[in-house]
This record gives C-alpha cells, sequence and structure tokens, in this order.
C-alpha cells in the first residue's frame, strides 16, 4: 500500500548517445541550435573538448523533464524548449522552466525540478526529480503543516455575546 503520508513525487531519467550530438553539431548552425538549447546553455557549455558530451547532458535533461509530464508531452503542449539547464552559484546545475512549464508545476502543485548530469565516453545521463509543493500529508489525507499558535495576530474568531 501506498504511503500517503509522504508528499508525491516524480522522477524522470533519460541517456543520450554523445555520437547523436556530435551529428547534430555537425549539420547544425550555432543559430539554429538555439531552437533546442537556451542562450544561456550555449554560453555556459562553451567551444572545445567536451563540448558534446555536455550538450548531450543537457539534452537529457530535457529529455527527463518531459518524462514528469507524459500526458501534456504526448498531447505536444510542452517541449524540450520549455526546460533549460542552467549553473547556480557553485556551478551545480539546475532546471529553469518556461512560462509553460511553470504552469504545469503550478497546475500539478510541484515547487521545482531537481536534476542530476552525468556523461561517460559514450553517453551522457540526466535524472530528475519534481517535488510536491504540499507539505507532508496526515494518514486522513489533510496537511500535517504545524498550526501557528493564537496570538495578537491571528485570534480565533468567538461568536458574537448576545445581549
Amino acid at each position: 500500500m501506498a504511503d500517503i503520508t509522504r508528499p508525491l513525487t516524480r522522477c524522470g531519467i533519460d541517456t543520450v548517445e554523445i555520437a547523436r550530438v556530435e551529428r547534430l553539431l555537425l549539420r547544425t548552425s550555432t543559430e539554429n541550435l538555439i531552437e533546442l538549447f537556451s542562450r544561456v546553455e550555449l554560453s555556459d557549455i562553451g567551444e572545445g573538448p567536451g563540448r558534446a558530451a555536455r550538450l548531450a547532458a543537457r539534452l537529457a535533461a530535457k529529455e527527463a523533464c518531459l518524462k514528469l509530464f507524459p500526458r501534456e508531452t504526448g498531447r505536444g503542449l510542452i517541449g524540450p524548449e520549455d526546460f533549460s539547464v542552467a549553473l547556480d552559484g557553485y556551478g551545480a546545475p539546475r532546471i529553469v522552466c518556461s512560462p509553460r512549464a511553470q504552469q504545469l508545476l503550478a497546475r500539478y502543485c510541484l515547487s521545482a525540478i531537481a536534476v542530476s548530469l552525468t556523461h561517460t565516453r559514450t553517453s551522457a545521463s540526466a535524472v530528475t526529480v519534481a517535488e510536491s509543493a504540499r507539505g507532508p500529508m496526515s494518514s486522513r489525507g489533510r496537511s500535517r503543516r504545524p498550526r501557528l499558535p493564537a496570538g495578537p495576530a491571528r485570534r480565533p474568531i468567538r461568536p458574537a455575546s448576545s445581549p
């Protein structure tokens, strides 16, 4: 039986062959790469050795993000261009969502999408996890968030006394 006391999570995983991305780079101009990768992604990746592997990891991340929303992906309501990988202040990857993707996160009460990237000499992989924006639930389906104590700013409403 499923544990309903834990918040719901969604997980996606994908692997991309680096040779596929190398062929893509040979056939596609930088201007056309912007249809699939954001300018920030292309800037973060740069040029030189390892570029294809880094792009393959980002492509795998986009595909893994799409697996979080199979219905919308199947209907063509969302695509790889709706997700991009940016680096935080420590150089760790994070997913940046387009407005369309942000609407999906809100619709399904998801807070954000975490990502992990890796690659070998031949392939790149990504795992994405979207966690629920809701807190832990009780066994009766109610939120187990702590209640705020009644204080000067938050007093319980009492019925007016009758004269």
